[in-house]
């Protein structure tokens, strides 16, 4: 069959109708007012996809697309699309439309939506990929936009989603969705759990005049309703929205924008019996799926309807006041977790960052997976509220049925060859960078600079879910083989990454080379003595100025164009710039090395020499049967480490492609009047940028969130770093964290919150900082220990204090509060224990 009515039993196949036609299936046979209406089969979409040279057209394109830039794919992808536009529809297929068109009513107005198959899955969501088209009236009409909703699943951002979640193009299918249309007097949505506070015992409401798109698509300020879930009807808070204007049905076909008179808007929109009435239909449709559902109504008289419902994604369990903290306790685990997320995001993510902090983070959780054991979804994890203010809340752990095959899973990730990276991938990623680099962004479209940043941040997940599953995991694994054999060695002291002394990988090989480069200043009194006496924010065209500096000025140029990617607080890919977008931070770097002493700088050959000497330890005293697991267990982790740095620049690559294009995408925002300045495109999401492309998200609301969200940064940070201050001590003055890097020192504190700052350290202080990256290498160098808010173990502080062989304490939180510059204490990155000497005053 071709089409499937609302209350039949096909509806309930979610690969005949997808997402949209089995929800609004399973409403309708629940006896909810859900407007009439029926779905076009998926199998339709199939007979046209495998009609005789179609497929095999749409292949051909595919692969053009491989390859090619931006700007090709999106001609090719334009091509695919005309395809399906220009199809004809199988002749029983057509009139099979027409009839259930009939029998709607016919001639009435309908809305016309695409329902993919791999449409809200636990997975991936597909949302707002196809199209949806309001008032179409007719049957050549409503067929014309079946074709549409058809192509739509060949629009470029679709393709490239599909890529992105790894679902084959061939493997999706689309249904057609077809429902009466309601004329409503007002609409919104309604949230049967208050998303901004997570109190269960609240709903939200939103609500203005004519059709709901424009509460759903944010183009007015809705009046907004806080309302106590039960009855009688509680209102606790009513917020008066501004409702400039309404969108209603044309009587022929579409719809039409008309603004709303000064009374109407000064009025609220609903009145009590239609609150009354949402909120018993809130609590039948929470109680029929038995969870908390974000619903699309509409009022037509006395009568409400219901439009759409899906599960809230996004419940939020934030502190009332940013001066409040979590009562609760964290366990040993969950204190992790949270060190690993502030770690890898160490400030408040803005809203443009969001997306990626989200899926970086869930690139992790979903290789632990393959491991099996689970954790809450990263978007349930690091949550953003509406005001832009991002969050973190822990989850719980559990366990699938692979756990069970995880000696399995073991050996395999153990036996993986990590020199693929080298050997078979680095090559296509670098030649994916290159093309993305060589697009001359300036001849592009709004709509192509957002495919170019789309592309970019894609190719950066490409990579991380490369990275944690082939790369980071498998080291992890290594390590622990490694290090149980060093204990069976007697060499109970070191740990796996000391292995790493004479490697060469990235962070090492960037490191050498700014190594070089501070020899070069030092090397001329005038170039070094600027260094050492010069404040923030450093100029390179202030040194370019000596005529004695120009060899130091190729060399810095050169540097820059083999390594500027390289990023200050990578998974920030949108609030953070890369060295050669910000030369002033690499030269607030290299002003720390040129102030080091030669010695410190020379360490090289003193680590190469205490690496294999520890390798000759080891090897010597194992028994023979597992000296060969030892050294190919060795080789391989090495190799390893080498995919593991080499993959981390390559997200910054991407990452700097994804800025290149939404700052140019910015700068017209800012010609146009929708942002004051480039930066403040920071506060909108990819897709609300893309909203405002598509015309989908007015100027005005553009300019409301973008101004609210600015006000709210101020206690972003208090929102995201929200946790308890706890010492792990009982002893007065004494902190216990995470033993990084063994050894003990005492010195003076200097508090180091970011680049701008690296000028304060001296040498012998005691580094206290949120966090480190490879960015903050050359200050181990001159620190006698470090003390972070953050990290453990495996973190990148506890592997460069170990190489550097300087204490550290991690995961220490709030260090960065508890501890002041000029205080004096010791440091234990033995037992993880900080002990404060003298206070300021004192010192």
């Amino acid at each position: 069959m071709a089409v499937h009515w609302f209350g039949d039993e096909e509806t309930k196949e979610l690969s005949l109708v997808g997402g949209k036609g089995w929800n609004l299936g399973e409403m309708y046979r629940a006896g909810f007012p859900v407007p009439k209406g029926f779905c076009v089969s998926a199998k339709a979409y199939e007979r046209v996809l495998k009609m005789p040279r179609m497929w095999e057209q749409i292949s051909e394109y595919l692969e053009k697309m491989k390859g090619a830039d931006i700007t090709a794919k999106q001609v090719y992808a334009e091509q695919i699309r005309s395809l399906w536009w220009e199809v004809e529809i199988p002749t029983d297929i057509a009139q099979a439309v027409s009839e259930a068109y009939e029998a709607l009513g016919g001639e009435r107005l309908v809305a016309v939506r695409s329902s993919a198959t791999a449409e809200d899955l636990p997975e991936a969501s597909f949302a707002g990929q196809q199209e949806t088209f309001l008032g179409v009236r007719g049957q050549e009409s409503l067929l014309s936009k079946v074709r549409s909703c058809w192509s739509s699943l060949w629009a470029l951002r679709s393709m490239d989603y599909r890529e992105r979640q790894g679902f084959p193009h061939e493997s999706v299918r689309l249904s057609v969705v077809v429902q009466e249309m309601i004329s409503p007097d007002v609409a919104g949505v309604l949230f049967t759990v208050n998303p901004l506070n997570g109190q269960p015992q609240q709903m939200l409401l939103n609500a203005s005049y004519g059709l709901g798109e424009t509460v759903v698509s944010g183009r007015v300020t809705p009046d907004t309703y806080t309302l106590h879930k039960g009855e009688p009807l509680r209102v606790i808070e009513r917020v008066l929205g501004e409702k400039a204007e309404r969108l209603d049905m044309l009587p022929e076909s579409g719809t039409v924008a008309t603004p709303v008179d000064a009374e109407a808007r000064g009025r609220f929109s609903l009145s009590e019996g239609a609150l009354q009435k949402l909120v018993q239909l809130g609590m039948r449709v929470e109680g029929h799926y038995s969870a908390p559902q974000d619903i699309e109504w509409g009022v037509v008289g006395e009568d409400v309807f219901l439009l759409q419902t899906r599960p809230i994604t996004t419940l939020a369990q934030i502190p009332p006041s940013v001066e409040v903290r979590p009562t609760k306790k964290l366990s040993s685990l969950q204190s992790r977790i949270l060190d690993d997320i502030l770690e890898h995001f160490p400030d408040a993510p803005y809203p443009l960052d969001h997306a990626s902090v989200v899926d970086t983070y869930q690139q992790f959780l979903d290789a632990t997976r393959a491991l099996g054991i689970t954790m809450t979804e990263a978007k349930q994890m690091i949550r953003m509220d509406e005001e832009g203010r991002p969050f973190v809340e822990i989850g719980r752990m559990g366990a699938n049925l692979r756990l069970l095959g995880l000696p399995w899973i073991v050996w395999r990730k153990m036996r993986r060859d990590p020199s693929l990276w080298r050997t078979a991938e680095e090559e296509g990623v670098a030649l994916r960078l290159q093309a993305l680099g060589e697009v001359d962004l300036d001849p592009l479209d709004d709509k192509g600079l957002v495919e170019h940043t789309k592309q970019a941040n894609a190719l950066a997940s490409a990579v991380g879910k490369t990275r944690f599953a082939d790369y980071i995991y498998p080291a992890i694994l290594r390590s622990v083989w490694l290090k149980l054999l060093m204990r069976l060695a007697g060499q109970r002291g070191a740990e796996s990454f000391d292995l790493l002394g004479d490697l060469s990988f990235k962070t090492a090989e960037i490191h050498h080379a700014l190594s070089e480069m501070a020899k070069t200043a030092r090397r001329v009194p005038s170039v070094a003595a600027w260094f050492r006496e010069a404040t923030p924010p450093l100029r390179l065209e202030d040194v370019a100025q000596n005529p004695e500096a120009s060899a130091f000025v190729t060399e810095f140029g050169a540097f820059l164009k083999r390594y500027g990617a390289r990023t200050n607080k990578v998974y920030l890919p949108f609030s953070n710039l890369s060295w050669g977008e910000q030369p002033s931070a690499l030269l607030a770097t290299l002003a720390v090395m040129v102030r080091s002493s030669e010695a410190e700088q020379d360490e090289e050959a003193q680590r190469i020499e205490r690496y294999r000497q520890l390798v000759q330890r080891i090897t010597a005293k194992l028994p023979w049967l597992l000296r060969r697991s030892f050294t190919r267990t060795l080789e391989r982790f090495r190799e390893g480490h080498i995919a593991r740095e080499a993959t981390l620049f390559a997200i910054e690559g991407a990452f700097v492609q994804a800025r290149r294009g939404v700052y140019a995408l910015a700068q017209r925002f800012v010609a146009r009047g929708l942002l004051q300045d480039a930066n403040d495109v920071r506060y909108l999401t990819l897709e609300e940028i893309e909203g405002g492309v598509d015309k989908k998200l007015e100027p005005e609301a553009i300019k409301a969130r973008v101004a609210s969200r600015k006000k709210a940064r101020r206690t972003a940070q208090s929102f995201w770093q929200a946790r308890p201050i706890l010492s792990g001590s009982s002893e007065k003055g004494v902190y216990k964290g995470i033993a990084g890097s063994p050894g003990q020192a005492t010195g003076t504190v200097c508090v180091v919150m970011g680049v701008d700052a690296f000028f304060k350290l001296q040498e012998g202080d005691i580094l206290v900082c949120p966090y480190t990256d490879p960015t903050w290498t050359p200050l181990f160098a001159m620190a006698s220990a470090v003390v972070a808010d953050t990290g453990g173990p495996l973190s990148h502080a506890a592997i460069v204090a170990r190489e550097y062989q300087i204490p550290a304490v991690l995961g220490l939180s709030n260090a960065t509060t508890i501890f002041q510059d000029g205080m004096r204490v010791s440091v234990d990155g033995t037992t993880g224990l900080v002990r404060i000497l003298a206070q300021v005053s004192e010192a």
